[in-house]
């Protein structure tokens, strides 16, 4: 199945060129969530099976409210202009038939029956008339927008060159190319949690979260990008998960930006600085898993990015452990997830070659990606209430208990897993070995 995943403003037609002020008005369209094209041959209308599966895993897959599906139905030239309406008309019907069969929620179905479909200028051939034999099925969202004027400056005057601004919501992504002046009319929806990810040859990427609804009064986004100068450095937003070398899947997104920005600015090389989450405890040695971890989290983001095309040679992966925290003494969740990161620094394309990247091998790295239960983590007294959401305040309390019987006992409870503390803590209780 092709997702398109590309917003679609019905309405909202023209290129949106922007001016000193705006009308603050609240536009009423439809966004395109998915979309398939279905092909059919020379005087057909009937869906193989193939195609069959492939709407019910459209349909499927977009199982949300407030939806409905469109369909748009064609047929090629060769014919009569009536023999052809009326093909186009059965395919749409088949699909709209397939449709109801499978639709438990009673979703609203469009239908617009655009019939004939004549060859372009100069245009001739079966491969042209294949195409115009074709539906097109959109699952569809309607909803309503506000305009907003957004200006994107460079903090130090300099010019800014090949910009872009890529909007996200609902799992749609839009794409704008922003014109010379670098000011754009955006429509953006209501009640939706939106991302403008802005892009700029040689300038670091933003990234501005967002949510708008009927008594927003936003009408002007101002986002000042800094220049990728040498030594200049980006905390990026990207999150692992705890303990491990996994990206959170929300953070794909930022990460995707950051590669666009590296293929646009093939000038900039850079370091990728690796960071854990070990608060309230010196800074951990080389050879220990804790720093190991800050190493595999750095080394997951240069393969990521070798993978989108940027070549090895730009990109430096270090680690540094527990070294530089954001939050040293963290305490909340927020927090502790903040200092599982990576940076993102510009160094010298002389440096990239020449440095060594920190190194793991395989078995090394794919232990930092085995996702093994949360009580099978080694004890820590700070995550232990988000490393076990799921268990009892009582089963907590048997484990801390047990890591402080260790201390008592000179023993360093970190080096045991929840389970192993549980049970120790079980089998003393047992025993009556206190």
């Amino acid at each position: 199945m092709i997702s398109l995943k590309r917003l679609i403003l019905l309405s909202l037609l023209g290129t949106f060129l922007c001016s000193d002020t705006i009308t603050q008005t609240t536009i009423d369209s439809t966004f395109t969530l998915d979309s398939i094209d279905v092909f059919y041959k020379s005087d057909k209308y009937e869906l193989t099976d193939s195609q069959l599966v492939t709407i019910k895993n459209l349909i499927e897959s977009n199982d949300k409210e407030d939806i409905l599906y469109h369909i748009e139905s064609f047929a090629d030239s060769d014919g009569s202009t009536d023999y052809n309406y009326k093909l186009a008309e059965r395919r749409g019907t088949e699909i709209e038939k397939t449709i109801l069969n499978l639709n438990l929620n009673d979703i609203p179905i469009r239908k617009i029956i655009h019939g004939e479909v004549s060859l372009g200028d100069g245009a001739s051939g079966e491969k042209e008339k294949a195409f115009n034999r074709r539906s097109i099925l959109k699952v569809v969202k309607e909803a309503r927008y506000k305009n907003v004027n957004i200006k994107v400056l460079s903090r130090d005057s300099s010019a800014l060159e090949d910009t872009e601004l890529n909007v996200f919501f609902s799992g749609v992504k839009q794409d704008y190319k922003m014109p010379a002046s670098n000011q754009l009319v955006v429509p953006l929806p209501l009640q939706e949690k939106i991302e403008l990810h802005f892009i700029s040859k040689d300038h670091f990427p933003i990234i501005k979260r967002l949510k708008l609804d009927e008594e927003s009064e936003l009408k002007d986004i101002r986002i000042p990008m800094r220049k990728m100068d040498l030594d200049s450095m980006m905390i990026t937003k990207v999150q692992f998960e705890g303990g491990m070398s996994i990206v959170i899947d929300r953070f794909y997104k930022e990460l995707q930006t950051l590669s666009y920005t590296l293929l646009k600015s093939s000038n900039i090389c850079v370091e990728i600085a690796g960071h854990i989450n070990l608060p309230f405890e010196k800074s951990v040695d080389r050879e220990t898993d804790n720093f190991r971890l800050s190493i595999a989290r750095s080394l997951e983001i240069q393969d990521y990015l070798v993978k989108q095309g940027i070549s090895e040679d730009r990109l430096l992966s270090k680690g540094y452990g527990n070294h530089h925290m954001l939050f040293p003494f963290a305490r909340s969740a927020d927090e502790q997830s903040k200092n599982r990161r990576v940076e993102i620094k510009v160094i010298s394309c002389d440096s990239s070659k020449l440095l060594t990247d920190d190194y793991l091998d395989e078995v090394a790295k794919k232990k930092f990606k085995f996702r093994g239960l949360p009580i099978d983590r080694k004890f820590n007294i700070i995550t232990i209430n988000e490393d076990l959401p799921n268990m009892s305040y009582k089963g907590k309390s048997d484990i801390v208990a047990q890591a402080k019987h260790l201390q008592s006992k000179g023993q360093d409870p970190k080096k045991f897993s929840y389970r192993e503390l549980l049970l120790q803590y079980k089998a003393r209780k047992e025993t009556k070995a206190y």
